[in-house]
């Protein structure tokens, strides 16, 4: 993405560093919490990512999640956004440092690697997970019902990183998933919308081999040092519908789509989008839903 602003002096300068650090980095400040007892964070579990997201090519999407958990929640994110968002920042503070034209400046974002936007927040008691999800200066949210997932638990175990696992298989999302998941942790949590085992679920995989979520680490403390598990206070409601057509008209008229969270004395000359052609996957991690028997 290459963005050409103007701006008429240096404190209009400032402004606009000061605006594209928080369209960028928003998200961050989303995960403040409000306090919750039955919420209240026990641990945190990384996971390694990968995802074929078409059939047609072998290669996979790769990223490193995080997952932290209470008895009753659990709050799934990007651990490679942070990484994404430094690179993000030092580019775009160079390029501001080094431009050749103090009225005009080119932005150029290409070459940076894609991340997960916003996360999970899972509450299992009521059955719902709120999806956090970033747009310029605002952070949305949108709830979905969790699937309740029958889970068929065998007596096949094995050892994942010194923890004792059990293995179960359960239909969720189009997919037949097999999980490992250990009841020396006794939390229903697991990466993404996976949940409901007696146990922390440590690695879990399609029968396809497709969507893997495969164990990293485990901790008795969050990556994020928060005390409680809840949705953010400053997030606005919408749902997922509307917030895909806030997407769309970004993509469709990106400048006209940026006027509104502009600060005074900054404005937009032009706005060049140069990126390949857009991938049209033909796997998406959740499928329709079909019943699934016989296992």
């Amino acid at each position: 993405m290459t963005i050409k602003f103007t701006f008429k002096d240096n404190l209009s300068f400032m402004k606009l560093l000061t605006f594209l650090i928080v369209v960028f980095f928003s998200i961050k400040d989303g995960y403040a919490q409000h306090p919750d007892l039955d919420n209240k964070t026990i641990g945190s579990v990384s996971y390694h990512f990968l995802h074929q997201r078409d059939t047609l090519s072998e290669k996979y999407y790769e990223e490193s999640m995080g997952l932290v958990f209470s008895k009753h929640s659990a709050l799934y994110f990007s651990l490679n956004k942070e990484t994404r968002d430094s690179a993000m920042k030092k580019m775009m503070e160079e390029q501001m440092k080094n431009a050749s034209d103090g009225a005009h400046l080119k932005i150029n974002l290409t070459g940076l690697p894609s991340v997960t936007p916003g996360a999970y927040y899972s509450f299992y008691q009521r059955s719902t997970v709120g999806v956090l999800r970033p747009y310029m200066k605002i952070d949305y949210v949108y709830d979905q019902t969790l699937s309740n997932i029958n889970w068929t638990i065998s007596n096949e175990a094995k050892e994942i990183a010194g923890f004792n696992c059990n293995k179960a298989l359960g239909f969720f999302g189009g997919r037949l998933y097999e999980a490992w998941f250990c009841s020396d942790i006794p939390v229903s949590a697991g990466p993404w919308k996976l949940h409901g085992l007696p146990g922390l679920i440590m690695e879990a995989a399609d029968t396809s081999g497709q969507v893997r979520f495969l164990f990293q680490s485990f901790s008795t403390t969050d990556f994020y040092n928060k005390t409680t598990i809840a949705l953010p206070t400053n997030a606005e409601k919408t749902t997922k519908e509307d917030f895909e057509k806030m997407l769309k008209a970004m993509r469709d008229n990106p400048q006209e789509a940026m006027k509104g969270v502009l600060t005074e004395g900054v404005t937009i000359s032009d706005i060049k989008i140069t990126r390949p052609p857009r991938n049209l996957y033909n796997n998406p991690i959740e499928l329709p839903e079909k019943e699934k028997k016989g296992f």
